[in-house]
């Protein structure tokens, strides 16, 4: 046996801080889409004590610009309606919580209980002292409705602004080579091959083809990545560390963590062998919060542990569709009177921000998981005065989109 060999496929600490001295390092779409969820001063720390520090050493496939420019504006505004609408939404609990629990109760204490010529009967001082307090307390929590509102209101103009002046691309621009694109007859020469390797499992990329979410050359997205890397490899001979956010596809780049699905252990080793025969580097792979973590580890950057936490929680939240396949539970439910499956509300919104306003709202209507009751197609026809033709047509143009467009989900 050679213990060399076995050497490839594992990571020790010297390994690690040797690959760090020298290696090129890769980014997948679903990392760079990411940053989105990261404020921008958070995101400005990265750029000044990460990415000026490895500049020159930062390199992203053609195949990744394509896919992350295709879903730049749709990801900036995910953090509005996946962590700002549910902070709305808990504000406007608070207060009617604190009327329907407390208030109500008390005045229905306080009307009960103030006839001094039946039972039951109680002195009411102590309740009038309680119900002012109450009244004194509801306003305090007015009051911290709207100064919380106006925090939110900053928050949600700052990621709008990001439409206008986006320093996510422009950090991208500045610091990172961008590969050369293949042609259209060297794609369908991958696809070829992609049949062949997706058939038998064959890492990368073939989880896509078991999804049914992509079509064309879509389906073979993954691997137009990992050759345009194979060629990358071969012309510069570094070893290459490659940050990816996508880990929930059966496993088709990489093994997760057994306590932590979110983070990688390592690569496939059909990847590290084939980079290995194809142009002798190494070849291993993060998560974007592993790449901040071993960042202040081996280049002394200083970024917050919030920071790393905060993409990890964003990580968690993105995969969560992919590990139980709630987007295709999502689409097979509409038009049904039950639920297979229960899925996180805010997760359901991120998809329908994609599609034009009708198709969103035709699809809620259509939903179990929005309506207690979802409407029928012939009952939406009615309710926006279309044909049942139509109504069919909106339908399936909107489930489309949803099985599409999201596929950084």
């Amino acid at each position: 046996m050679n213990i060399d060999n076995i050497s490839d496929y594992r990571l020790s600490n010297d390994k690690e801080k040797n690959l760090w001295k020298d290696c090129i390092f890769i980014f997948d779409s679903s990392a760079l889409l990411d940053f989105y969820y990261l404020p921008q001063p958070k995101r400005n720390e990265i750029y000044s004590q990460i990415f000026t520090k490895l500049r020159g050493r930062l390199w992203i496939p053609s195949q990744v610009e394509y896919e992350y420019l295709k879903n730049r504006e749709s990801s900036i505004a995910k953090p509005i309606i996946e962590k700002y609408k549910p902070l709305r939404d808990k504000l406007e609990q608070l207060k009617k919580s604190f009327k329907n629990e407390i208030s109500n109760k008390i005045e229905s204490i306080k009307n009960e209980t103030k006839k001094d010529d039946k039972h039951p009967f109680i002195n009411q001082d102590a309740i009038n002292i309680f119900i002012n307090d109450c009244k004194d307390f509801n306003e305090k929590i007015e009051k911290f409705n709207i100064l919380i509102s106006l925090e939110i209101e900053k928050s949600e103009t700052l990621i709008k602004d990001c439409e206008k002046s986006d320093d996510v691309l422009d950090n991208l621009t500045l610091n990172f080579k961008v590969g050369n694109k293949f042609s259209f007859q060297q794609v369908l020469e991958i696809v070829q091959e992609g049949k062949l390797r997706y058939e038998y499992d064959i890492p990368p990329g073939y989880g896509d083809l078991k999804s049914g979410e992509k079509q064309g050359t879509q389906i073979f997205g993954d691997l137009i990545i990992w050759k345009e890397i194979l060629n990358y490899s071969r012309e510069i001979l570094k070893p290459i560390i490659f940050i990816t956010n996508d880990l929930s596809k059966s496993n088709d780049w990489c093994y997760p963590e057994e306590n932590n699905k979110d983070r990688i252990k390592s690569p496939r080793e059909e990847l590290v062998k084939e980079i290995r025969d194809f142009s002798n580097v190494d070849f291993w792979m993060y998560s974007l919060p592993q790449f901040l973590f071993n960042a202040n580890k081996y280049i002394n950057s200083k970024i917050d542990k919030e920071v790393i936490d905060n993409s990890a929680t964003s990580l968690q939240l993105k995969n969560e569709y992919k590990k139980e396949g709630l987007l295709k539970i999502f689409v097979d439910d509409l038009g049904r009177d039950y639920i297979t499956q229960e899925i996180n509300k805010e997760l359901i919104e991120t998809i329908l921000i994609k599609l034009t306003p009708r198709e969103a709202d035709f699809i809620r209507l259509n939903s179990p998981h929005i309506m207690q009751k979802a409407l029928t197609v012939e009952e939406i026809a009615e309710v926006f005065d279309l044909t049942i033709e139509r109504a069919l047509e909106i339908r399936n143009k909107a489930i489309k989109k949803i099985l599409i467009n999201n596929t950084d989900y």
